[in-house]
């Protein structure tokens, strides 16, 4: 989180989103809450609580700095809940990938191979970090700077347009969605009856960060295409 999410500096507007499930009414169901929070010390604090919890299920992270939350005051403290939609987006910090490493490529050797020659076909520098989100692979390509989502939309779905004329086994509308949520390391994966912990794979040299125009250059070719942005 410390290093795919853009985090607001002190005065700045924004919350980092911090999403979890627990069990609904129906069987197979599940209810989304959230918690915001401006800090990785309150992040940590947030996450501690929430993995404490006998009902919490799956964890995640909203790729996009969100405008808004809702202050909730209960048992005498006070927390920020989290709102989380795209027209609430700030800024983002990475492209990401969701590659279906469980169904897709069967094994997560073979999915990193696809993802390997994926990224030499197009010309794509290392991932800063993946992730074994316990059924596939999140890859992120983390920026030096967040930019707006004006200016990273386009760059997502160039990402998309590359991938799908490759023939990456992907999820797309993950990729161009920029207030999707990510699995959190340490976490686990619950969708299963079988729980599958979410594990850090690789996280690159110092977790690499690239300029705007690092990540722009190869995908340039794929700008323009038709790609259709998933609203969530």
């Amino acid at each position: 989180m410390a290093q795919v999410v853009p985090w607001p500096a002190a005065g700045e507007p924004g919350y980092v989103a911090i999403i979890y499930t627990v069990p609904g009414k129906a069987e197979g169901h599940q209810f989304w809450r959230g918690r915001a929070v401006r800090t990785l010390d309150e992040a940590e604090k947030a996450l501690k609580w929430i993995l404490a919890q006998p009902d919490t299920l799956n964890v995640y992270a909203c790729m996009s700095l969100q405008a808004k939350a809702t202050e909730t005051t209960k048992n005498g403290l006070t927390y920020y809940k989290a709102k989380r939609n795209q027209e609430n987006a700030l800024a983002l910090k990475s492209l990401f990938l969701d590659v279906d490493a469980y169904k897709g490529y069967g094994t997560h050797k073979e999915a990193m191979k696809a993802l390997a020659a994926f990224i030499q076909k197009v010309g794509l520098p290392p991932p800063s970090t993946v992730v074994n989100s316990g059924g596939g692979l999140h890859v992120y390509f983390t920026l030096k700077e967040p930019v707006t989502p004006d200016k990273w939309q386009p760059l997502a779905d160039a990402l998309v347009a590359s991938a799908k004329d490759f023939g990456l086994i992907f999820d797309a509308g993950c990729t161009t969605d920029s207030a999707r949520v990510m699995r959190i390391p340490d976490t686990f994966n619950r969708k299963e009856e079988k729980p599958r912990p979410v594990k850090l794979l690789q996280a690159g040299k110092d977790h690499p960060k690239y300029t705007f125009e690092q990540l722009d250059k190869p995908l340039t070719p794929f700008k323009g295409q038709l790609v259709v942005t998933v609203r969530r």
